[in-house]
């Protein structure tokens, strides 16, 4: 191995602990939603169908490492990769595109 070749190897296998340290200090958030809903399905298998008085639940999840501030110290965004919304008696669906967290500072 010559002295150029072994300071590449160098600064490739730093970089590379860089990035794995990095990626072990970003940690999972974990959002939960819930109350009571009432609506209508606009489509799928129960399309048309009302509901009244249903308890749901929202949960996603993202990293640290995504979050970011919004403007004016309003507070704080994250992307997801997607949710889980549960309503009752009709279970659990996947929702498979990204999706936002906001979180504000203010009332």
């Amino acid at each position: 191995m010559s002295i150029g070749t072994s300071k590449k190897f160098a600064i490739a296998a730093g970089a590379l602990s860089a990035a794995v340290a990095s990626s072990a200090s970003a940690a999972v958030i974990e959002f939960s939603y819930s109350g009571i809903t009432s609506g209508q399905w606009l489509n799928g298998t129960y399309s048309g169908q009302s509901f009244t008085n249903k308890a749901f639940t929202i949960t996603l999840s993202s990293l640290t490492e995504l979050v970011t501030a919004l403007p004016n110290g309003m507070g704080y965004k994250t992307n997801t990769s997607g949710a889980i919304v549960t309503i009752a008696d009709y279970g659990s669906f996947a929702v498979t595109s990204e999706t936002a967290v906001w979180v504000g500072n203010t009332l």
